[in-house]
């Protein structure tokens, strides 16, 4: 059994869930490409690494998940410029049938702006963990200002301190110095706690 027999064997909103599309649209867009396909390979030849089949639910998978090529030639046993090559065969035989027209970037219309979705999970993010040293510096300096703001009077604020703190401490971190980065941010919160 196929991957498509499965995929069809499915509910109709499991099957729009996973694939992303209806199962009629999802089969004229089979149809579409696999008469293509035919014709491009009416003459014989070397058979293709995927099915027409495959390179759809690629495509869509692709669409949908917009994920690289390694984990897409992974789960279909292909090489990653196979399942690249795949996507943009199934783009342009899609494209130039002209009932499954890209949308250019100059025609978002009023109704597609009124509700945005943004995924945040992919991006990366440098995480500042609690013994860093640029967190402290910035916690002496924000909890000094928050004690003006309160009419706490304090000695010394720290905040010129921790500054230099700062600078020195990446200093050693570029040098890649680490024991005394170390003993720099000792240094750092044991006069921060007095």
């Amino acid at each position: 059994m196929t991957r498509i027999e499965k995929k069809l064997k499915l509910s109709d909103e499991k099957f729009k869930r996973r694939i992303g599309t209806t199962k009629p649209v999802f089969q004229t867009m089979f149809a579409i490409l696999q008469a293509a396909h035919d014709a491009l390979h009416q003459p014989g030849g070397k058979p293709a690494t995927l099915s027409v089949g495959d390179k759809l639910l690629i495509t869509l998978k692709y669409y949908r998940e917009y994920t690289t090529m390694e984990p897409i030639a992974g789960n279909y046993n292909c090489s990653k410029s196979c399942a690249c090559h795949s996507i943009h065969w199934v783009e342009d035989i899609l494209s130039s049938d002209g009932r499954f027209q890209m949308p250019g970037k100059q025609t978002l219309q009023e109704e597609e702006l009124s509700q945005v979705v943004v995924d945040t999970t992919v991006q990366d993010k440098n995480i500042t963990f609690p013994t860093d040293s640029k967190l402290l510096s910035r916690a002496i300096i924000k909890l000094g200002k928050f004690a003006l703001g309160h009419g706490i009077k304090l000695r010394q604020s720290y905040a010129r301190k921790a500054k230099q703190w700062l600078q020195k401490a990446s200093g050693y971190v570029a040098a890649r110095q680490f024991k005394r980065l170390e003993r720099c941010d000792q240094d750092e919160s044991s006069r921060a706690e007095a």
